[in-house]
């Protein structure tokens, strides 16, 4: 839609911020009065409200206010030659966007109005998502417009009605546990319970105490009888997350009650049979262990009678903007504090970051920036990235803004974290390895990995 409405009661002042637009391609209207916007609003909807803040009867902060209640999602710049820390204040404590202060260069007020017309289409583009998919699918918090990941949902409505196991392969923090949980919401179990357990959490003993449950006197420490988490998903669904570090050993009991669908608690001989969806998850390729011989075969075939894979964030870079913004809006809901918006220079720098964390990396970002933001728009010096990613040509505005200490910084962690991220990925998590093939200690390493806060698998 892209189109700017001008309030301006001087005709020549409206005039000339109407041919500025109109120049740069951009669809503007004016009229000369609050009263005559309010009517005019109501009969065709704007993306961008530009007003001055001096009108006639009705003054532009009054005119914000209205539009803010009617027709919130429009963005609002005030225009003013009053141009004091305290008239700026009160028009973005009412709704503003953008505060210009005349006079104003012409390049200033293309700029401000392209942001807002940015943040207006990134915030259609949410809430169209957003509704669509409560209509056609309630997937919650799994916002997405991408190929594979639409692709990977439209898999779920087909096999969540159905007992089959499902594995779900994906990169640390993609968003598994989540996509386990829509398949149960969406099953015939979604009234029973939904169980998660993270096996690789567990040492091999407590992971078949867990799971199996046990019997008073199994143990040391057995003081009662205990449950396992197999049998308390009864008619429901469990979750066994980073099934790739299950111990041979356990591989095989477990395929046991797969096969029978029956448990026997630790202690007992009898036993138990059992109802229940079996969902795993691996940040890890189970066929490539499989090969490896570090997973049996039979249970992988067992497990994986459907496989879903989770892309990475950096695989699906159009779901940044509409991730960050619906975190934003999650952050509102959760923290008491003002609403705030992303200006459009945030929205480049976290589309140029590569997300190793994945979505998990930016729901911590955006909430870092929405706490520690003083103002109501998150601006580049608000988002604090592991690391700043560097084209050969050295052109990234955002930067050059840093101090110098400040930069190398950024560099230096940008080189330790690539470089190492991508030996442990090749070294299969053994810190050793990384050591030998970098030429550093393993305790040299280690610590390096948990200043970056690195994940190893």
């Amino acid at each position: 839609m892209n189109r700017v409405l001008i309030v301006e009661d001087e005709p020549d002042v409206g005039r000339g911020i109407l041919l500025v637009l109109e120049a740069e391609g951009i669809r503007a209207e004016t009229v000369g009065s609050a009263e005559e916007a309010l009517v005019r609003i109501q009969h065709s909807a704007f993306d961008v409200l530009v007003t001055d803040y001096k009108l006639g009867r009705m003054d532009g902060i009054e005119l914000l206010k209205r539009v803010k209640v009617a027709w919130p999602s429009t963005r609002i710049v005030v225009i003013t030659a009053f141009g004091t820390i305290e008239k700026a204040v009160e028009a973005m404590s009412h709704g503003a966007t953008r505060y210009l202060t005349k006079p104003f260069q012409a390049a200033e007020l293309v700029s401000t109005v392209q942001e807002a017309l940015e943040e207006t289409t990134l915030a259609h583009q949410l809430e169209e998502l957003r509704e669509r998919l409560a209509q056609e699918a309630g997937y919650g918090d799994i916002i997405t417009r991408d190929r594979q990941m639409l692709e990977v949902l439209a898999a779920v409505e087909k096999i969540a009605p159905t007992v089959a196991p499902v594995l779900i392969e994906g990169e640390t923090g993609t968003g598994k546990e989540l996509l386990a949980r829509l398949l149960h919401r969406r099953s015939p179990r979604a009234h029973n319970e939904f169980i998660a357990i993270n096996t690789s959490a567990l040492p091999e003993s407590l992971l078949e105490a867990e799971l199996f449950g046990y019997s008073k006197g199994a143990f040391t420490g057995a003081s009662s009888d205990k449950k396992g988490y197999l049998l308390a998903a009864e008619k429901g669904t469990i979750l066994l997350d980073e099934v790739c570090s299950m111990p041979l050993p356990f591989q095989a009991k477990l395929l046991r009650v797969l096969e029978q669908m029956e448990v026997t608690p630790l202690g007992t001989t009898q036993p138990v049979k059992a109802d229940f969806r079996v969902i795993c998850a691996s940040n890890r390729s189970l066929s490539d262990l499989v090969s490896e011989e570090k997973f049996r075969a039979d249970l992988f075939y067992r497990l994986s009678v459907v496989r879903l894979k989770l892309p990475p964030l950096r695989e699906r870079p159009g779901d940044i903007p509409l991730l960050a913004e619906h975190f934003v809006m999650r952050c509102a809901e959760l923290y008491p504090m003002p609403a705030k918006v992303i200006d459009p220079a945030s929205h480049k720098l976290l589309a140029t970051y590569s997300w190793p964390g994945n979505v998990r990396e930016l729901w911590n970002v955006i909430q870092h920036a929405f706490l520690l933001t003083e103002g109501e728009t998150i601006s580049p010096s608000d988002i604090i990235l592991h690391r700043v990613p560097l084209p050969a040509s050295l052109d990234v505005p955002f930067f050059f803004d840093l101090p110098y200490e400040k930069a190398r910084e950024q560099v230096m962690s940008t080189f330790q974290r690539e470089y190492l991220s991508r030996l442990i990925q090749n070294s299969r998590g053994n810190l050793s390895e990384v050591g030998r093939r970098s030429g550093l200690t393993r305790t040299a390493v280690y610590k390096i990995i948990k200043k970056l806060g690195l994940e190893v698998s």
